[in-house]
């Protein structure tokens, strides 16, 4: 069995996951997300935590299993708490999902057009 696929994914308080066969949907203050995986990986939501299996050994499925168990936790975290990106030299950006920011690219530095958050001096 999958290292990663075999964790359990605890679902925080204030998040509600709702699963209709393969199809999760994950919802939070911070939005809502949703994503269909294949019908070759079992998704199960036991209490306050969701079990991912598989029924087959073969190679594809159990690279499945893991891949699908990571996706989902990825989903809660990002619904639970968003996601903060270092972009070197201690410059922090965070963003929440379904935020953007236009971007304009000058050679080889990327600018930020509008950003949320000005950036500390």
């Amino acid at each position: 069995m999958s290292r990663i696929g075999k964790l359990p994914i605890d679902i925080p308080s204030g998040i509600s996951v709702e699963l209709d066969g393969s199809h999760v949907t994950v919802k939070g203050t911070n939005g809502t997300l949703e994503r269909s995986f294949s019908p070759l990986i079992n998704i199960a939501k036991e209490g306050e935590r969701i079990i991912v299996t598989r029924d087959s050994d073969e190679k594809h499925v159990r690279a499945l299993h893991g891949t699908t168990r990571a996706v989902i936790q990825n989903m809660v975290t990002g619904i639970h708490v968003g996601f903060t990106i270092l972009l070197g030299q201690g410059i922090q950006f965070s963003y929440i999902l379904f935020h953007a920011i236009p971007v304009q690219q000058v050679q080889k530095s990327v600018s930020l057009l509008d950003s949320p958050h000005p950036r500390p001096r």
